[in-house]
């Protein structure tokens, strides 16, 4: 089984998040997964990310959440990709999750 490993300040426990909070944390942590795996192994890591923060994403602004799942899809095709296409959807995704929870990129840590 893949675990994801999360940086100190991801590694907080879900239950200790605000729901927009752990929409965040979810993109941060799949990130993290895009970037250290491939094919099969990753969409079990991702799998296990989703599942984590589903339940503390409960409460956020829909159109958050969406986003993220969003993010997270189009980040492992852009990942893939050799070249610069997509960039500007997943800033977009991305600028779509911050301005639904109200927060800068700064604050959010991106």
């Amino acid at each position: 089984m893949v675990s994801p490993e999360l940086s100190p300040e991801l590694a907080k426990q879900p239950a200790e998040l605000s729901p927009c909070d752990a929409v965040i944390a979810f993109m941060k942590a799949s990130e993290a997964v895009v970037r250290q795996h491939k094919g099969q192994e990753r969409t079990i890591a991702l799998e296990q990310v989703k599942q984590q923060f589903a339940p503390k994403m409960k409460g956020a602004p829909e159109k958050a959440t969406k986003a993220a799942e969003n993010w997270v899809k189009q980040g492992s095709k852009f990942w893939d990709q050799s070249g610069g296409d997509g960039l500007f959807g997943l800033l977009q995704l991305r600028n779509n999750v911050l301005e639904a929870c109200g927060k800068s990129p700064d604050a959010a840590g991106f």
